[in-house]
């Protein structure tokens, strides 16, 4: 059976772990990485004045947890006057958690990265007659989506609501997976920072012999930086697209084979 290492937190009923499941794959969940969550109460300042923005960004789903978390200490309905905004997401992940957790119907679901979200929302909106965006964000330097909007005339304030770090139990718990199962045949990479705290780590425990998937364009030009030239790249991130992958991978090695 060919094993799919995740390196990604385990959610209830996991789509990607399900779908490989279901089709015949044995799948694991590790998490490459931890999350604290900062400057809440500034965040919940703004989120309670809805009247200051046109809407609200997500490009991930920890962006959508934080208001989550800051509604829940300020103990006020922080949410309810953004419904009818101008809401974006990126990816169809995080456009869920801000369905299901803040009852936020966002647009930018289809969109896989920032520079794609950007594009959409040249597309649906005029920045002369659009106040700003608030975009709560990682406190990683990641692609600057506020200086691509501001290159396209739209204004948007961010504030940094976590921090990303690398997991205290990630080298163990992959050893113990190297223990019981063996190498990995894939290894798929949910996250540029799971690839520049991990990726060294993941190519010596399992000899180089993984091969690896990136679950985006971000995640894939940071495996590039790490000399990875040879690594797939999911067309877009979900359970579909991975499958996609995985069949055509290997269908093309037995094709060489014969």
């Amino acid at each position: 059976m060919t094993l799919v290492l995740l390196l990604k937190t385990e959610k209830p009923n996991d789509s990607f772990k399900k779908a490989l499941e279901e089709n015949g794959y044995r799948a694991h969940c590790i998490s490459a990485l931890e999350f604290c969550y900062i400057n809440l109460e500034e965040l919940a300042e703004q989120l309670n004045s809805p009247e200051e923005f046109s809407g609200i960004i997500f490009t991930s789903q920890n962006a959508v947890e934080a208001c989550a978390k800051a509604q829940s200490a300020s103990k006020r309905d922080l949410i309810g006057k953004w419904k009818d905004k101008f809401n974006y997401v990126v990816g169809e992940a995080t456009y869920t958690k801000a369905k299901e957790t803040l009852g936020l119907d966002c647009k930018g679901a289809s969109s896989g990265n920032a520079g794609k979200l950007v594009g959409q929302i040249v597309s649906d909106l005029k920045p002369e007659e659009t106040g700003k965006f608030l975009y709560p964000k990682t406190s990683l330097k990641t692609i600057d989506l506020a200086g691509r909007l501001a290159q396209e005339g739209f204004v948007s304030q961010e504030i940094e609501v976590y921090n990303t770090l690398p997991a205290a139990d990630f080298c163990a718990n992959v050893q113990s997976y190297k223990n019981n199962l063996g190498n990995a045949d894939f290894v798929v990479f949910f996250s540029p920072s799971g690839v520049e705290h991990f990726f060294s780590y993941i190519q010596m425990i399992f000899e180089k012999t993984s091969k690896i998937i990136a679950i985006g364009p971000s995640t894939s030009e940071k495996l590039l930086q790490c000399q990875a030239a040879d690594h797939y790249v999911l067309e877009s991130p979900n359970a579909d697209s991975l499958i996609k992958c995985l069949h055509d991978s290997i269908s093309a090695v037995n094709k060489h084979q014969q």
